[in-house]
C-alpha cells in the first residue's frame, strides 16, 4: 500500500440507525470496494459527533473515484484536509463548507476528551482538529 499524501479526504460509511455490526460489515465491503478500483486508503478508527466508527482517509484527487460510495451511505459530510493540514467540512447537501481549523497530531489522552478524532492504525497516531 502507498501512502496517501497531499489533500486528504476522510469518510465513513457507517449509517445512523443501523446496528454497528451492520456498519463495520459495509464499511469492510467499501474498503474492498476502494482496492477493487485501486484507490489508495487508510482505514481508520474515529469518533464523529461523539458516535465511533470506522473511516477511510485517500487522496483528494481520487474523490470522483469514490463520490458514489459516499453518497449510498447517505453522509452528512466529509472532511477536506490540506496538503498543510487545514480542515475544512465539505457538506453533501446544499450547505455551505465549514472551516474546522488545523488536523494535527496528539496524544490519546487529549483525542478522548473531545467528541472528534481519527485514529490511524497502522502508526497508532491520533488526531483532532484544533
Amino acid at each position: 500500500m502507498r501512502q496517501v499524501n497531499g489533500n486528504l479526504i476522510f469518510f465513513s460509511v457507517f449509517q445512523k440507525g443501523i446496528d454497528y455490526d451492520v456498519n463495520v460489515e459495509n464499511s469492510l465491503n467499501v474498503y474492498q470496494e476502494l482496492k477493487d478500483r485501486k484507490v489508495d486508503v487508510i482505514r481508520y478508527l474515529g469518533k464523529y459527533k461523539g458516535e465511533q466508527e470506522l473511516s477511510f482517509c485517500i487522496n483528494a484527487n481520487d474523490w470522483d473515484n469514490v463520490l458514489d460510495l459516499v453518497m449510498d451511505s447517505k453522509q452528512e459530510s466529509v472532511l477536506f484536509v490540506t496538503g498543510d493540514r487545514n480542515a475544512t467540512l465539505i457538506y453533501m447537501g446544499n450547505k455551505s463548507p465549514q472551516k474546522l481549523g488545523k488536523f494535527k497530531k496528539v496524544p490519546y489522552d487529549v483525542a478522548v476528551e473531545v467528541d472528534n478524532w481519527s485514529y490511524n492504525p497502522t502508526n497508532k497516531s491520533f488526531f483532532i482538529v484544533e
